[in-house]
């Protein structure tokens, strides 16, 4: 009778322990998703955030950027994002991305993001920078492995990607390790483009267009790196 009884007692700690961490693990994902990993640094026309929970609200200058939001352009629209890490990313029209891990003040840190539509320029920060941490990007077709440098993703009308580098505005370039299927490719020379066809990794000059379009952002990475969190809240 005793060691029934302490065999219902300890079934009834037991759920009780897993209810308890049930309902932290459950307040832990409403902090994390709760918490600003980037600031709208510019803004142009209609550009829209839609948060884990689907709702949407219109972006505006200096707002706010939470973990797991799904940053939306339309066909008119274009907007500059500046992480915590300083990682910058130009969204493109027609485009759209969502951060879905971010992680910064610890022994590794990461930065896992998601672009399923459209095209966008990254300048990496912080995180790309250390050796102990990891950036990466998913594509529809690849996985982009990023090791501090800037880059260009561009959707091409078939949905595949082109992936190009150049220098960013501290003149570094550094290395992408492109994923498929299995295979690993990395692309660090700043006149090559990497794209998938039929899970395949190609490789391929970098035209004049693609190379000019990279120069041609670095005032737009030098505005972003001058602002700070006390301007912001002064404008705000």
């Amino acid at each position: 009778m005793i060691i029934f009884f302490i065999i219902k007692l300890s079934k009834k700690i037991f759920l009780s322990l897993l209810f308890t961490i049930f309902f932290i693990c459950l307040n832990q994902s409403y902090l994390k998703a709760s918490e600003k990993i980037a600031t709208v640094v510019k803004v142009q026309n209609t550009v829209y955030a839609v948060n884990i929970e689907g709702e949407e609200r219109l972006l505006k200058l200096y707002d706010s950027i939470y973990l797991n939001d799904k940053i939306i352009t339309d066909d008119r629209s274009t907007t500059v994002l500046q992480y915590l890490d300083n990682s910058t990313i130009i969204l493109k029209k027609k485009s759209s991305i969502k951060v879905t891990d971010f992680i910064l003040g610890t022994a590794k840190n990461l930065f896992s993001g998601v672009i399923d539509k459209g095209s966008a320029i990254i300048e990496s920060g912080k995180i790309a920078k250390d050796s102990n941490s990891k950036m990466e990007i998913k594509l529809t077709n690849m996985s982009l492995n990023i090791r501090g440098t800037r880059f260009n993703i561009g959707q091409k009308e078939d949905g595949s990607y082109d992936v190009g580098l150049s220098e960013d505005s501290f003149g570094n370039v550094g290395t992408i390790n492109v994923s498929t299927a299995g295979t690993v490719k990395t692309l660090f020379d700043p006149k090559q483009v990497i794209s998938v066809n039929s899970d395949q990794i190609v490789e391929r000059p970098q035209t004049d267009i693609e190379k000019d379009e990279l120069d041609e952002v670095t005032q737009d990475f030098v505005d972003v790196k001058i602002i700070n969190e006390e301007d912001i809240q002064k404008t705000l």
